[in-house]
Parts: C-alpha cells; sequence; structure tokens
C-alpha cells in the first residue's frame, strides 16, 4: 500500500470528499497515479491539517502531496520532491465592501480564513495586532457560503479554488467585488514521510514518468491549477531522467 494523506481543508478542485472519504481530485488522481507507478495501491488516510506533520514523521502515513515547503518547516528541503505546480492565494472582497481593496481595506473587517493555515506576514501581523479579524472555517468551501450569507467581509482563497467554484456556480461572481488582491505563489510538492513506505528518491522517479508522459501536465490543465513545472528540482539525480514504473515492497 501507500498511505496518502488528505483533509476536509483540501477543497475542491483538490480534494473531493463525501462522508469523509476522498472520492476524486487532484490529491485522488495524484496519489492513484504515484502509486500505479509504484507497483501499489493507493489508500487515502483522513487527518486534520495538524496531524499532518506527526502522521508522517510516525510513518503512519507515507505522502502528503499538497505540500508547500513554507508550511512545514520542521522538514528540510531533502524531504520533499520536485515542485509538482504552483498555485496562487486571492483575497476576495464581498459586493457590499465599502472602502479600498486592497490590505489597508481589511482594516476592522472579518477575513474569512482557513484553520490552521499560515499566511503572508503582512496578512498575519494585521491579525495578530487584531488590525483585521480572522475568522476561521474548515476550508475554502465553507468560507465562501459564509461570505455569500453575509458572515464575513472577505475571503482568502486559493485561485483554483475560486475557479472551480464559480465553474459550478457562476452566481457566485455577483456576491463579490471585480477587484481582488494577489498574495504570494506556493510551490506544491509530496512532503514525504522518513521512515514510511517510500523515499524521496522513488516518488520523484514517479512524478518523473508522470511528467514524461505528459499524465501530470494534462492533469494540471484539466483542474486549471496553477503553472505546470515540467522540469526537476535541482537536487533531483540525473540518474531519474528515464523513469520506468517502479515495483517496491507492498505495505
Amino acid at each position: 500500500m501507500l498511505i496518502l494523506g488528505f483533509g476536509d481543508f483540501n477543497e475542491a478542485p483538490y480534494g473531493i470528499v463525501h462522508n469523509g472519504e476522498l472520492q476524486g481530485g487532484v490529491q485522488f488522481e495524484l496519489g492513484n497515479a504515484l502509486a500505479s507507478q509504484l507497483g501499489r495501491r493507493a489508500v487515502f488516510r483522513h487527518l486534520p491539517r495538524n496531524r499532518i506533520s506527526q502522521e508522517l514523521i510516525s510513518g503512519s502515513i507515507d505522502l502528503y502531496c499538497l505540500a508547500s515547503p513554507a508550511f512545514y518547516p520542521n522538514f528540510n528541503a531533502s524531504s520533499f520532491t520536485q515542485t509538482l505546480f504552483t498555485d496562487t492565494d486571492l483575497i476576495l472582497f464581498a459586493a457590499d465592501h465599502e472602502g479600498p481593496t486592497t490590505l489597508e481595506g481589511l482594516s476592522g473587517k472579518r477575513v474569512g480564513a482557513v484553520l490552521g493555515y499560515l499566511y503572508t506576514p503582512a496578512l498575519e501581523t494585521m491579525f495578530n495586532a487584531g488590525i483585521a479579524i480572522r475568522e476561521d472555517a474548515r476550508n475554502a468551501d465553507a468560507n465562501i457560503r459564509k461570505l455569500t450569507a453575509g458572515r464575513i467581509d472577505a475571503i482568502i482563497i486559493p485561485e483554483v479554488a475560486w475557479s472551480y467554484a464559480l465553474a459550478r456556480e457562476p452566481a457566485l461572481s455577483h456576491a463579490i467585488r471585480s477587484e481582488r488582491i494577489t498574495l504570494g505563489t506556493h510551490n506544491r510538492a509530496c512532503l514525504v514521510s522518513p521512515v514510511g513506505n517510500a523515499s524521496v528518491e522513488e516518488v520523484d522517479r514517479a512524478i518523473m514518468a508522470l511528467k514524461q508522459t505528459r499524465w501530470l501536465e494534462g492533469m494540471i490543465r484539466r483542474f486549471k491549477l496553477g503553472e505546470w513545472i515540467p522540469s526537476t528540482r535541482s537536487t533531483v539525480a540525473a540518474s531519474h531522467a528515464v523513469a520506468p514504473p517502479l515495483i517496491g515492497p507492498r505495505r
């Protein structure tokens, strides 16, 4: 088996979750594709965000494949695979927001955030100082519902999650101002357990195989994710240039 972590914080299209089970989305498709390359069966384990690191360290899960290195400071760079793709966070303002659509315009406003998520230093400073009021929810989907219900004044949301929600419900465009703030871009990679059933090198080879067949590029385009990263990170060995399916010990 190859055990991959996910949670309710992985909003669509990153994860499509029903009754606590991952049934579709980026996590589901990527996990199954990586497991297939490794000659194993993907098993998805539901976890809260604050348990991901602990479960990786203990080996209870093998991978978490939407990790941004900046958010996992307890792991060194060698624990991450090459970058899969990039994504960008947005701040969207409610349609009835009064004032500038800038960070300063968030002063005294209720801002929908995701529980346990770290944002840019400027935004975190505003939250910590009480300049803007942070209102946490499990994921971006919950924040969209709060925004449309008038319970918050703005939301922070991945661009891909907003695009996915808008495609499913075009009327959401009337709930927000047309102006938006673009926050930082994040690299997304697989974070690999140091004592799990697959090494970083094995997972990197599996990712390379998915890139070489353009499977990964196709998935990224289909889900309208951020920029596709076709090349490997500098620390990936040159021997990974050829990446046949790997067969390893099953779990």
